[in-house]
């Protein structure tokens, strides 16, 4: 080929769209992974998840059935003084490492009459901290553990005019079993069984305190309910 041909051969080349155009560069949308030939990331897969609650902020609400057992001092078992009823609770946790979580909890719950004391109006609340373990950190599906102290006090009032008798005293017992179903990505639907159990080491009657009670005796409270869970980095 002539020289001159050669080199309108080569302007045209370098002149063509094909040359001119810059080379692909796929760019994914947040929480995906571009793959070529998909600059949209449309046919993307989604970026994994880590594999640790560390960082994690985990909330739990639940309403249970609370039934009381033990004693409340040596002479008088709680069933004289209340009876079951509804409990409810709320659980703030933090993820530390792997699958544990520390954190706090709340309880409060309204019992129905006692078998000694058909008119007294129940009520006990209490609150400590807790540390929990999750089987997994991500999944839908989600069964854990969780073991705590706190202090409690129940108060029993009977009639308008008697004074309000309350007893106080630490919590050494709150163990839960339960699992969670997140059916949303940060929400998840569950059941637990609970135990709970302490001493009253404190006795107020009215507004008088007794300084003598020393017969404590242990109580306990078996729980089961349904819980609604949070997850802040979802699953």
């Amino acid at each position: 080929m002539p020289a001159k041909g050669r080199a309108l051969l080569l302007v045209g080349l370098l002149a063509s769209p094909a040359a001119a155009s810059p080379p692909a560069v796929w760019h994914a949308r947040p929480g995906t992974t571009a793959t070529p030939g998909d600059s949209a990331g449309h046919q993307s897969t989604p970026a994994p998840r880590d594999n640790t609650l560390a960082g994690r902020v985990l909330i739990s609400g639940s309403a249970a059935l609370f039934v009381p057992t033990g004693h409340l001092d040596e002479s008088t078992h709680q069933r004289e003084r209340m009876g079951a009823g509804p409990g409810f609770a709320l659980d703030l946790g933090f993820g530390v490492a792997g699958n544990l979580v520390v954190g706090a909890w709340g309880q409060y719950a309204f019992v129905g009459p006692g078998t000694g004391c058909h008119d007294c109006a129940t009520s006990t609340i209490a609150a400590g901290g807790f540390a929990a373990y999750h089987l997994r950190a991500n999944g839908s599906f989600d069964p854990w553990a969780s073991a705590g102290l706190g202090y409690r006090t129940t108060s029993i009032g009977k009639g308008v005019v008697a004074p309000t008798t309350a007893y106080s005293g630490f919590e050494w017992l709150r163990v839960r079993l339960g699992a969670d179903w997140y059916a949303l990505d940060k929400v998840g639907f569950g059941g637990f069984v609970e135990l709970d159990g302490g001493t009253y080491t404190r006795k107020t009657e009215g507004s008088l305190t007794n300084p003598d009670f020393t017969n404590s005796a242990p109580h306990w409270a078996l729980l089961a309910g349904a819980s609604v869970a949070f997850d802040s980095f979802g699953r």
